[in-house]
């Protein structure tokens, strides 16, 4: 099954079909538009509570790869906004939020395990903070206790 058109939904060009002058409809070849498609599906972009809701299950199942290797990870309020805010891209879907987490927590995480900075039993605080020039980043430290868990 192949999804044609996405890009041209944006640009407020009907799948299919693009605008002519007097609203007239003409085949469009040059939207890449398929004679074999069978269906359209039209679908709203994702809100920011459905992105936020999708960023749960994707948090959980992080915790439970990490519960593999007995280690917990506990986020700051800022932290879990920051991976969220990075990977909303409502007219994109879940995919930006998908890569965000994968970018911003899962391969410095990995990194980090990998290199021994945590050992089993190990609760991870992740933090936000800001370099020198104010870029903000994640910091993973072993939880020292305190706070909420996530």
């Amino acid at each position: 099954r192949k999804t044609y058109g996405f890009k041209f939904l944006l640009q407020g060009v009907l799948m299919g079909f693009r605008y002519m002058k007097h609203h007239s409809a003409a085949p469009a070849e040059d939207v890449g538009y398929d004679a074999a498609a069978d269906e359209v599906i039209m679908f709203h972009g994702l809100t920011r509570e459905n992105i936020e809701a999708i960023a749960e299950i994707q948090f959980a199942r992080l915790r439970n790869l990490l519960g593999l290797r007995k280690l917990k990870m506990r986020f700051t309020d800022a932290a879990k906004a920051y991976v969220i805010d990075a990977g909303y891209e409502p007219a994109y879907g879940a995919r930006p939020l998908r890569r965000a987490i994968q970018r911003h927590l899962q391969d410095p995480l990995s990194m980090a395990i990998l290199e021994g900075d945590f050992s089993p039993g190990t609760e991870i605080q992740i933090e936000l903070e800001n370099d020198e020039q104010g870029v903000p980043f994640l910091v993973f430290r072993q939880n020292q206790g305190g706070g909420e868990v996530d």
